[in-house]
């Protein structure tokens, strides 16, 4: 989930609970007066009418500055080339696994989550369906 920048918010946990935070606040940017949704935004895989997961993006919360977005991407199997990252990338993989190859190739299965620092030049595969929710953020 999201929490939004200038968002009040506390929440009550019960037993044990994974987290990964992502916290953005560059000094340079003033706290809003208003966040840029009111409340906290869940993330969402969606599934497609056939039953099947179409490669989609779907991107959850984006700042007004367009710094900082969260979303869910989703894909059948595929293969990309080398490219490099314009952001700093956290990936959370929800379901299926996910290859990643920046010289080293590296397998991430459900349940796990990695980060790629701005410029990473990576390759990405997956040969199955794939589920991920992501952090991209423009620094």
């Amino acid at each position: 989930f999201v929490i939004p920048r200038g968002y009040d918010c506390q929440w009550l946990q019960t037993g044990y609970l994974q987290k990964f935070y992502v916290i953005f606040e560059p000094p340079e940017l003033a706290m809003p007066s208003l966040p840029a949704v009111s409340g906290i935004v869940r993330p969402k895989l969606i599934e497609r009418a056939d039953g099947t997961l179409g490669q989609t993006d779907t991107v959850d919360y984006r700042s007004s500055e367009g710094h900082f977005c969260s979303g869910s991407w989703q894909s059948g199997p595929f293969e990309s080339g080398l490219r490099d990252k314009p952001y700093h990338h956290f990936v959370y993989v929800a379901h299926g696994s996910l290859c990643i190859s920046d010289g080293e190739e590296q397998v991430f299965e459900a349940g796990e989550a990695l980060f790629l620092p701005k410029g990473t030049s990576s390759s990405w595969r997956a040969e199955g369906d794939l589920g991920i929710h992501y952090v991209k953020v423009r620094a």
